[in-house]
């Protein structure tokens, strides 16, 4: 009940296997043979992501992340509205670095999930988003949650967390986008 999700604490009891299946049973709603935990054990001495099912399990910077494997996200937005949706909010108000602005000549704006070539142009230059992740140490199963803001023409013109591209930072028409449930 108290656990704290730190992965060596788990793995150092004697009956890691045992607290493993439980921690998955509660999800899952069945349990898994003991050589199969057993063996998941070894793996989880390391950083890894694996699927179990329809969920994703990471072991990532000494901690266990356990969640469902995530759903492909495909929005067209003609218009931005402040609004919340089922995988993001958009906001009249917020932190600087999840602020971005449009224009007419931008729409329709696609809200999507990271692909594995995303770039966005800032300031300094072009950044790979998946690059943004290693350098953050993002976990693997976050990224897989990822969210990305595109203009009509395929440019990715903002990443929450990295910021908008060089043409999208103003102080007039401000839109603030933040993904649910990655806090």
């Amino acid at each position: 009940k108290d656990w704290n999700k730190d992965v060596d604490s788990l793995l150092d009891q004697e009956d890691a296997w045992l607290y493993l299946d439980t921690f998955l049973f509660h999800s899952l709603h069945h349990h898994f043979s003991k050589k199969y935990m057993e063996e998941l054990c070894v793996q989880l001495k390391r950083n890894v992501l694996i699927e179990i099912e329809n969920f994703l399990l990471e072991r990532h910077g000494g901690k266990l992340y356990f969640m469902p494997r995530p759903k492909d996200v495909y929005y067209k937005l003609d218009e931005l509205e402040f609004k919340d949706y089922a995988d993001f909010v958009i906001k009249n108000e917020g932190k600087t670095i999840e602020m971005f602005s449009v224009d007419a000549t931008d729409f329709p704006l696609v809200i999507r999930r990271v692909r594995a070539n995303d770039t966005i142009q800032m300031r300094f230059g072009n950044k790979n988003v998946h690059r943004f992740f290693v350098d953050r140490k993002i976990s693997k199963i976050y990224r897989k949650y990822w969210l990305v803001v595109e203009n009509n023409v395929g440019n990715v013109i903002f990443v929450p967390g990295l910021g908008c591209d060089v043409g999208h930072y103003s102080q007039n028409q401000q839109f603030y986008f933040k993904i649910n449930g990655l806090d």
